[in-house]
């Protein structure tokens, strides 16, 4: 009978026969088509510049809610010391004016103090977690509102609330400058991260134009609407003979 193959010639045909297997399986496997993975909003390097950026989701998202916050505060900067007067001026008489002039230090302060403390907070808890946070100016707001409703029978009360209103949204507002450099940067990575804030830095101005606008618009609405059912409860004969 002729010899067995030396081992040796075996090993080699047993590899090269698996590797033809494994060559075959390789070709027939189907590639993935590019058009079928998912969509990101950001690309995969957090380096874009704002040409990218804006065309993201992110950046508009970041730009709508840096206005929202800022138009929470801004107009308590403004006007705070004219809406005591408007609001309590009735119901707390003489005393309204010592009021009035005590809100915009106690604003001012607000203000600044929500400056130098979210900057540690965000350090502490991360800049995402922070900007969670500032979903409290909505209740803190909303406090405004209510506040004003129960002027007449409990204006104390009405007074605390209102200045709660007005102090936690502005310290509120004051931590929205200070964190959108950092949220940019996390969000679209750190080399153009200036350029980017330069642009989202736009919310505050707007917000401030917007949210003055808003509260001035509301007051007018509210003095027209009293002033006209105030008017419809004076007898005419009587305001004729009194004031001719």
């Amino acid at each position: 009978p002729p010899p067995p193959p030396p081992a040796s010639t075996t090993s080699t045909t047993a590899s090269t026969t698996t590797a033809n297997e494994s060559e075959r399986s390789t070709t027939a496997q189907p590639k993935a088509s590019p058009a079928a993975a998912a969509p990101s909003p950001l690309p995969a390097a957090l380096d874009i510049n704002l040409p990218a950026a804006m065309q993201t989701p992110n950046f508009y998202l970041l730009f709508a809610g840096s206005v929202g916050v800022c138009m929470t505060g801004l107009p308590f900067i403004q006007l705070s010391k004219f809406m005591v007067n408007d609001i309590f001026g009735a119901s707390m008489g003489s005393n309204t004016a010592a009021i009035a002039a005590t809100y915009p230090a106690l604003v001012a302060s607000a203000n600044m103090g929500g400056r130098f403390i979210w900057g540690p907070i965000s350090d502490r808890i991360s800049c995402l977690n922070t900007t969670v946070l500032f979903g409290l100016s909505v209740p803190a707001i909303l406090l405004g509102p209510y506040a004003t409703g129960i002027v007449a029978t409990d204006p104390a009360t009405a007074l605390t609330l209102f200045k709660y209103s007005a102090l936690l949204s502005v310290g509120i507002f004051a931590g929205m400058p200070v964190l959108l450099a950092p949220a940019a940067a996390d969000i679209f990575g750190g080399t153009h991260s200036g350029e980017i804030y330069r642009r989202l830095w736009l919310t505050v101005p707007l917000a401030n134009f917007m949210g003055t606008t808003l509260f001035s618009k509301a007051r007018d609405a509210a003095y027209t609407r009293h002033a006209t059912s105030l008017a419809d409860q004076v007898d005419d004969e009587a305001f004729t003979a009194a004031f001719g």
